[in-house]
């Protein structure tokens, strides 16, 4: 640890300290942060402002570049916190479940803001919550306990720097990533509502419109002949289908262990989550590559089969366009938590049935865009693997700044 010495972070920071607002008429607007207004990667989101007189109360004050520690679970937990900067006049409100930290004259904010985040200090402050289920919170001395290195203000400066490089990278891709979400639903709208003529250019929008379920069985019966009790199959709950539509995580069964009590499908069947929130936040998927060409997942998976007339992949895209998905809302059956989407509402969403050639073209196109926005998805989680290892390197002394640099 090259002979880093270690102190309480309370040694360098004041938890919870008093903010001085003489100076700061009670009519004056403030900076006001809630809990919803930062993020789980430590992002001040959403700039609101308030006067001090409707804020003054029940809230937690700060000012200019305090750090924020959500210290209530499951927001401590899911890494929520930020950097208090740039805030109006100078001074801040927020939830009372916020710890303030103080960088003293010893201290770097950033570095500080980086020590919160910190997936350790984390782990350790949950361990240290009290209270009852629900309500737990990490207590005030706790940082008086999370011991760091004690490391020159310059070094805790240059650390910071090279963090906020990496962060800049993630938020630029993050915002790119955005981007291209937004830039996607736009071309599915056009193409899958208007198609492409000879040319490659979309057609006139007046289109004959055809039920869904015309085109595609909906939670049809999957043959299993052939197989036996042994004979491992794809398995796909829901945990393991992405807000995208993607299949994140490949899992297997043997089919004795997983026959009753889930839902079977085939190779290129459509996963569509019928369930709230699951259904509303895009969940499904297209099930290709099952072992042995045969799937189970959860009972709340709708089942889309292709017909002849239909490419499966069209059906997929379909799926994943925000009109279905806010039809399919509208027509939810069942009670708050357990709505949702009846079998009945594939008879009454209905969509244009261009030829299969045309359909390929539509699927090639808006299989390009999503391939190009899951370039730009691992890079961001390359970046993010490369922070976290940094921040551990770093923060903790084990690779002091001058050393790596002199390796650069």
């Amino acid at each position: 640890m090259n002979n880093v010495k270690y102190i309480p972070l309370s040694d360098i920071s004041q938890i919870n300290p008093q903010t001085d607002l003489r100076g700061i008429d009670d009519s004056a607007d403030v900076s006001f942060i809630p809990m919803a207004d930062v993020s789980e990667s430590g992002v001040w989101i959403n700039h609101q402002t308030r006067s001090v007189k409707d804020i003054r109360n029940g809230y937690t004050c700060f000012q200019e570049n305090d750090i924020l520690f959500a210290k209530i679970t499951p927001c401590m937990e899911n890494g929520k916190g930020a950097h208090a900067v740039n805030l109006l006049n100078g001074v801040g409100f927020g939830t009372t479940e916020f710890r303030v930290l103080r960088a003293n004259s010893r201290a770097y904010p950033r570095f500080i803001y980086y020590w919160t985040m910190d997936e350790g200090l984390r782990w350790k402050a949950e361990a240290r919550m009290t209270g009852s289920a629900g309500q737990r919170r990490v207590p005030a001395d706790f940082f008086c306990e999370f011991k760091v290195p004690f490391l020159p203000l310059p070094e805790q400066r240059r650390i910071a720097e090279i963090l906020d490089t990496i962060d800049e990278a993630i938020q630029k891709t993050e915002a790119l990533i955005s981007k291209l979400k937004a830039m996607k639903q736009g071309l599915l709208h056009d193409l899958l509502t208007r198609g492409l003529d000879k040319d490659g250019k979309l057609r006139d929008p007046k289109t004959c419109l055809i039920p869904f379920s015309d085109v595609v069985q909906v939670n049809p019966t999957t043959e299993l002949h052939g197989l036996n009790d042994e004979t491992d199959v794809s398995f796909i709950p829901m945990s393991d289908v992405s807000e995208s539509g993607q299949w994140v995580n490949r899992q297997t069964r043997p089919l004795e262990d997983i026959r009753n009590g889930y839902t079977c499908f085939r190779e290129n069947d459509v996963l569509f989550a019928k369930i709230t929130p699951c259904m509303e936040n895009g969940k499904g998927g297209h099930a290709i590559g099952l072992v042995n060409g045969i799937g189970f997942g959860t009972t709340e998976f709708h089942v889309l089969r292709a017909s002849v007339k239909i490419e499966p992949r069209y059906i997929y895209h379909w799926t994943m366009t925000e009109e279905l998905r806010r039809k399919a809302e509208a027509q939810m059956t069942g009670s708050a938590g357990q709505r949702r989407v009846p079998t009945a509402f594939f008879d009454n969403f209905k969509i244009p049935l261009f030829p299969r050639s045309e359909q390929r073209k539509i699927v090639e196109i808006l299989d390009a865009h999503d391939a190009r926005i899951r370039i730009e998805e691992q890079y961001r989680d390359k970046l993010k693997l490369q922070k976290k290892g940094l921040m551990h390197d770093l923060l903790t002394g084990k690779v002091r700044v001058k050393h790596m640099e002199q390796l650069a």
